[in-house]
């Protein structure tokens, strides 16, 4: 089970995880809130979310979090061409400090002040490169071979309910998919692990006993 960055991993896990561990005897995985629709979310193509006062800038310092790994992982990328000499100084910063702090920073230099786009650059001039790889980590694209419970709060202002919505259409769309979806209302990204507790917490104990999974797969 994950959440957050967490459920993304977990949802990549369900995914491709013979490929690797091939010994592993997964029974299925649960994701709270997963970060999993990385593509759509960096090109713009997702609804616009729930939100509040600080969630513009928390996204940003995730936003150029995801950036740095990316930098990390793939050598033939340019942070130049994702970032505006503003966003190059934030992933400096990034580097040192915890990402709530990053996000104070954010929000007090540039978010309260509405120039969050110093920080980026338009996305309709990141290279295709870029967007690439973000297909390349976007999970669902690839059929699950266990079953997965995803549980998503509809007023999260980190992990979009919409985004979440297409990960899970995504995952839905393969012969014999085996997907529970549970949205909980007014659930937010840090009240999910508590509201979602009876429901994740039973759903595991039924696969270690050998139980049917549950689907809602339309």
């Amino acid at each position: 089970m994950g959440w957050s960055q967490g459920g993304g991993a977990a949802a990549f896990i369900a995914q491709n995880y013979r490929s690797y561990t091939p010994e592993t005897q997964l029974v299925g995985i649960a994701a709270l809130a997963p970060a999993a629709n990385l593509g759509p979310d960096f090109t713009g193509l997702v609804l616009p979310g729930p939100t509040d006062a600080t969630s513009a800038a928390h996204n940003a310092a995730l936003r150029i979090n995801v950036y740095r790994g990316f930098l990390a992982a793939y050598p033939e990328l340019k942070a130049e061409d994702v970032l505006k000499p503003a966003g190059l100084e934030a992933l400096r910063g990034d580097g040192v400090a915890c990402i709530e702090h990053f996000s104070d920073v954010i929000q007090n230099n540039v978010g309260n002040v509405g120039q969050l786009d110093t920080l980026f650059q338009p996305l309709s001039e990141v290279p295709e490169v870029w967007h690439q790889h973000f297909r390349e980590n976007t999970a669902g694209l690839v059929a699950a071979v266990a079953p997965v419970l995803v549980m998503q709060g509809t007023a999260d202002t980190v992990i979009n309910p919409n985004s979440t919505d297409e990960y899970v259409a995504r995952a839905c769309s393969f012969d014999d998919a085996v997907v529970q979806y549970t949205k909980y209302q007014g659930a937010t990204h840090q009240t999910i692990p508590n509201v979602a507790e009876q429901e994740y917490l039973g759903w595991i104990a039924d696969r270690f006993a050998g139980r049917p999974a549950p689907s809602n797969c339309a």
